[in-house]
């Protein structure tokens, strides 16, 4: 028995990887490929926030909520969120997409709007814009209204430096529905206990993998490089038969997962977005990390062209690497300052639309559509796929994805094409006609 093999599958980062690998129990949420998109998210909160629906707790949650809300403020040391002790479930509203606000709580006698921005991912500095930036059509709308904008994310902590926007964590959020559903809150039996129970794992899976908690992959890979290393050899030198029996004396269905890690570990996954990152220098690109490294946010030229189009910061190249795929894009997302930018970003839409970029390339690689999250895609190229990643040595990866990059950027490339279609947008008559004096005069 190998010694150093025992010692990775008893490691309690792989215990962590073993458990997250294992297919979930049956959950709706799966079965509709739901679980992860913000839209159904805030439509489940939204529902538990409103007193009048029919989850059978009233205003229990609502109230909860409020209380972390003010415990967070405390934290922030920032005012409090004040409502009223008594307040009647008919005086409370809880609406959803209202002037682009993802869940709006409206106090109304307590003249009072708690406007909630809900992001299913880490928190960013971008985040917290969005979320003040509907106050100013809020106010138009509601007069004279109290406006407290709420930051709802999958991060730990919110950012210290933040003063004026309070931040949630969907951590907090979890507790607080586990705790009534504890309590049977929600009743012993029924429809909603079991859709509670179900939305509860979905929210789990959610947030162990955030923040710190992935950590334990790159722990794992890290600390047990030697033995993965073995394995790999070992894999490619005898019948993977007699390697599966020997990674079976140490427990019963570890073998599937070893699999999935050497999977993991052969392609050095760090090591290939570092060199990608350093390679994309030779095209001016800068690469900028976001999502613990796993997504790439390309920056360039295209800066001009975006504030030309009243679109500043909003038109993003990205390149994504997963366990599946690694897939550049270009996609407009839904951070929105208000009506402004989303009647621009319709506009733009629309023309895109009506007047393709390419007409000769398949709609997969210009899909023109929105996922759930509401991010507009444009532009969807994917580098390497699943069988790529699971087949190719790291070096043919690097290569592969080097060479198809070299191509996107090259002239006459789609890149090229996006741009200079961009550009043309941009392009205004009165910026370079002549002067009126030397037009048409004849002499």
């Amino acid at each position: 028995m190998d010694r150093n093999l025992q010692n990775l599958i008893e490691s309690s980062e792989f215990q962590q990887y073993h458990k997250a690998q294992q297919d979930p129990p049956f959950n709706v949420f799966d079965v509709l490929r739901n679980a992860d998109y913000e839209i159904r998210h805030s439509n489940v909160l939204a529902w538990l926030l409103d007193p009048n629906e029919n989850h059978g707790i009233g205003d229990k949650f609502l109230r909860k909520f409020i209380r972390h809300l003010n415990e967070q403020a405390d934290k922030q040391r920032i005012e409090r969120v004040r409502v009223p002790s008594a307040c009647e479930m008919s005086d409370v509203g809880v609406e959803r997409e209202t002037l682009y606000v993802d869940i709006l709580i409206v106090f109304r006698s307590a003249r009072l709007l708690l406007a909630v921005e809900n992001k299913t991912v880490e928190r960013a500095r971008d985040h917290y814009a969005q979320a003040k930036g509907y106050e100013a059509e809020l106010r138009d709308e509601y007069g004279a209204y109290i406006i407290r904008s709420i930051l709802l994310t999958a991060s730990r902590e919110g950012d210290a430096r933040e003063q004026e926007v309070i931040h949630v964590s969907w951590m907090d959020v979890h507790a607080i529905i586990k705790e009534l559903h504890d309590k049977s809150t929600f009743g012993a039996g029924g429809d909603v206990p079991a859709f509670i129970r179900q939305y509860l794992d979905v929210i789990g899976r959610m947030v162990r993998q955030s923040g710190a908690s992935t950590d334990y992959l790159k722990t794992l890979l890290e600390e047990h490089k030697p033995v993965l290393t073995s394995l790999l050899e070992q894999q490619a030198s005898r019948d993977t038969s007699s390697l599966q029996r020997e990674i079976e004396q140490h427990g019963s269905g570890y073998e599937k997962t070893v699999g999935q890690l050497m999977e993991v570990f052969r392609q050095r996954p760090a090591d290939l977005r570092s060199e990608i990152r350093e390679y994309l220098k030779r095209w001016n690109v800068d690469a900028k990390p976001r999502s613990r490294e796993r997504l790439f946010w390309l920056s360039w030229e295209l800066g001009d062209l975006a504030r030309a189009l009243d679109f500043d910061n909003c038109l993003v190249w990205a390149l994504n690497f997963s366990h599946s795929e690694v897939t550049l894009k270009f996609y407009f997302p839904e951070w929105s300052s208000g009506a402004p930018y989303a009647a621009v970003r319709q506009r733009l839409i629309d023309f895109l639309r009506e007047t393709p970029i390419d007409r000769s390339k398949p709609a997969e690689r210009y899909p023109m559509k929105a996922d759930e999250s509401r991010y507009f895609y444009v532009y969807v190229y994917q580098l390497l796929g699943e069988n790529d990643l699971r087949t190719k040595t790291y070096e043919e990866s690097l290569k592969s994805i080097r060479e198809k990059l070299d191509a996107v950027f090259a002239d006459g490339s789609d890149y090229d094409k996006i741009k200079t279609y961009l550009r043309c947008l941009t392009f205004s008559p009165r910026e370079t006609a002549p002067p009126d004096s030397d037009a048409g005069t004849g002499e």
